[in-house]
C-alpha cells in the first residue's frame, strides 16, 4: 500500500481524492470540503472533538461541463439547472437564437446553498488575488 497522494489503498480508494468531514459551528450537520485547507478556514472544536474521518468514494462520479445555469426555488430547496448555451442558426428570415440545453439538476437545501456560495466566494477571491479580477460580462475569446 502506497502512501503517496493520488495512489490507491487496499480498498481501491484514491487517497488523492479524499475529502474530510467538517462540522460547522451553527449546526451539527456535516458538509464536505477538499482536503486542502483554506487559509482562512479553521477546524471547529466540534470537528476536532468528534475525531471522525470520512472517506468519499468518488470513483463513479460524473463530470459535466456547464457554461450556463438557471436557478429556481421551492419553499425548502434551491434548484440549480446546469447546462450549456448553444447558438442556433435562425430559420429563413428569423434571427439567430440561443438554446439553453439543461444537462444536470442539483437540488440543495438553503443552508447547503449558502455554504456552497460561501465556498465559491472564497475560491473566487483567492483566484482573483492570484490572477486578477474576473469580468462578469463575457469578453473576446482567447
Amino acid at each position: 500500500m502506497s502512501g503517496r497522494p493520488g495512489t490507491a489503498d487496499r480498498r481501491g480508494l484514491s487517497r488523492g481524492n479524499s475529502r474530510r468531514l467538517v462540522f460547522p459551528q451553527a449546526s451539527g450537520s456535516p458538509h464536505f470540503q477538499k482536503e486542502e485547507k483554506m487559509s482562512d478556514e479553521i477546524a471547529t472544536p466540534e470537528a476536532q472533538q468528534q475525531g471522525i474521518q470520512l472517506i468519499v468514494d468518488d470513483r463513479e462520479v460524473k463530470t459535466v461541463y456547464a457554461n450556463a445555469y438557471r436557478i429556481n426555488t421551492a419553499p425548502e430547496e434551491v434548484i440549480v439547472d446546469l447546462g450549456f448555451n448553444m447558438p442556433q442558426q435562425g430559420q429563413a428570415g428569423q434571427p439567430p437564437s440561443l438554446l439553453f440545453k439543461v444537462s444536470d439538476r442539483v437540488v440543495l437545501t438553503y443552508v447547503n446553498a449558502k455554504r456552497l456560495a460561501t465556498s465559491l466566494q472564497q475560491l473566487i477571491k483567492r483566484y482573483e488575488q492570484q490572477f486578477g479580477e474576473l469580468p462578469l460580462t463575457p469578453g473576446p475569446r482567447r
